[in-house]
């Protein structure tokens, strides 16, 4: 039968069979293509074997950006499948509009953060900018920096949602104070437990002290500083300030192998304690690992090897990491050349405060690991692997070793380790939770442990 302008039902019945073997033919390929990509999709995500420090324990950067790919082409394909074959076309073509933008917007971004000019590593004016220093001090901080921000931990990847906004500040020699004390009647000494690494000004214990017991007060708390250098700090910094009392502060973390490092930069003549430019010049794959979206992605997702969780006294159960400590030998007193720089420089600065009729107190800092280990919930992997022989028998633990020491001197020893353990076990977190230092709580126990010592006599 011809219709009106020559159509015939034939020709009708063939573009109806046209069509329908193009949506037949159509729904194959997408059925070859869901097929495909949940093929892809599962091999995406069962091969990579489980590794520390990677997105979820077991992708890599680019494991997890094929993940990622793979996941949405799967998506992608399903949603076609599904949709009415009518509509396929059309929202094929702004499906393949959208993977086109999105796929160029990422490689312009991603390319602009690997070709701009490496610059400063931080924006913190706290990690850049160390100065050579005199005085028989390896560095010093630039004096005047006024700093806001949020600090992440040291045992991040640069992400760290637990990190609080703080503000820091540095007087004229570089010490955190604001503004510079001409005279204090308690000067404090350590590395950067004093300084109050990861807190406000006003949470460190420094400053709490000092307003509990209404005293004048002087920060002389460096980062990466141990006994060796300390006792130039008070030679040069803390007796000029005509103190009643010095409260010098150790830690069990990291100071032998600080002290070590400090013995050794002296015996080779004291070179640039930092390489040229060491801190002030980045690599091209560290500068577009900071600004990169999909390393900022992936560290976001990086589990963290040696992590637990604390129940807090509230009931709630925070996520808390810990570095793996070294082995025994590297952290127990005992042959460290680490412990004579410590003890020779405890004697002298001793000797020269008796002469000014200063009062000392040494404070020790224990390690983290040492107070929450023992109350963390940690896979048994991990807790083989944390404690496994980085212990030192008691009468070789940096606790005994100073007690003995401060008894032999007569000099005043308060160790923190027990007020730590018994707030730990009461709920209190006095470390933060993805740094090695301690928190705003840890702080406020330093400090009023340090008012009971002083408030007793001598």
């Amino acid at each position: 039968m011809i219709r009106p302008g020559g159509w015939t039902e034939d020709s009708d019945m063939s573009s109806r069979g046209r069509k329908t073997a193009y949506r037949s033919t159509g729904g194959r390929q997408l059925a070859s293509g869901l097929v495909l990509t949940g093929f892809g999709l599962a091999a995406a995500w069962w091969l990579p074997l489980e590794k520390p420090a990677t997105a979820l324990g077991r992708f890599s950067h680019w494991q997890l950006l094929a993940l990622v790919v793979a996941a949405a082409l799967f998506a992608s394909f399903l949603f076609l499948v599904v949709v009415p074959g009518h509509r396929r076309r059309g929202i094929g073509l702004r499906l393949a509009a959208v993977w086109l933008g999105t796929l160029s917007a990422v490689s312009v971004v991603e390319a602009v953060c690997w070709l701009w000019p490496p610059g400063d590593p931080e924006r913190n004016p706290w990690y850049v900018n160390a100065q050579p220093a005199e005085d028989g001090l390896p560095f010093r901080r630039p004096a005047g920096i006024r700093w806001t921000g949020r600090m992440p931990g040291d045992m991040t990847y640069g992400f760290d949602p637990t990190a609080s906004l703080i503000s820091l500040s540095t007087d004229e020699n570089g010490f955190r104070n604001s503004p510079t004390p001409h005279r204090a009647d308690v000067v404090f000494l350590g590395d950067s437990y004093t300084e109050g690494s990861g807190v406000e000004d006003t949470e460190c214990f420094v400053r709490l002290v000092a307003s509990e017991l209404d005293l004048s007060a002087a920060n002389l708390g460096r980062s990466a500083y141990s006994p060796g250098p300390e006792l130039a700090v008070l030679k040069h910094y803390a007796v000029p300030l005509k103190p009643e009392c010095v409260i010098w502060q150790v830690c069990e973390s990291n100071d032998l192998e600080d002290g070590a490092t400090w013995y050794y930069w002296n015996q080779n003549g004291r070179p640039p304690f930092f390489a040229e430019g060491e801190q002030n010049r980045r690599t091209r794959v560290e500068a577009w690992k900071s600004r990169s979206p999909t390393w900022q992605f992936y560290s976001a997702l990086r589990s963290w090897p040696w992590e637990g969780r604390f129940r807090l006294g509230s009931g709630e159960s925070v996520a808390v990491r810990f570095f793996r400590p070294l082995l025994a030998a590297y952290h127990c007193p005992r042959n460290h050349p680490g412990w004579r720089v410590t003890v020779d420089a405890l004697s002298r600065g001793q000797e020269i405060l008796q002469q000014e009729g200063i009062r000392l107190l040494v404070v020790l800092v224990p390690l983290k690991l040492r107070v929450l280990g023992p109350l963390v919930d940690l896979p048994q992997k991990t807790r083989s692997e944390l404690f496994g022989q980085w212990n030192a028998p008691e009468g070789d633990t940096w606790s005994n070793y100073l007690a003995v020491f401060c008894q032999g001197r007569n000099l005043e020893f308060l160790d923190l380790t027990s007020a730590f353990s018994q707030a730990a076990a009461d709920g209190e977190l006095p470390f933060l939770p993805y740094d090695t230092h301690l928190s705003p709580e840890g702080h406020k126990i330093a400090a009023r442990e340090i008012v009971e010592a002083l408030a007793r006599q001598r």
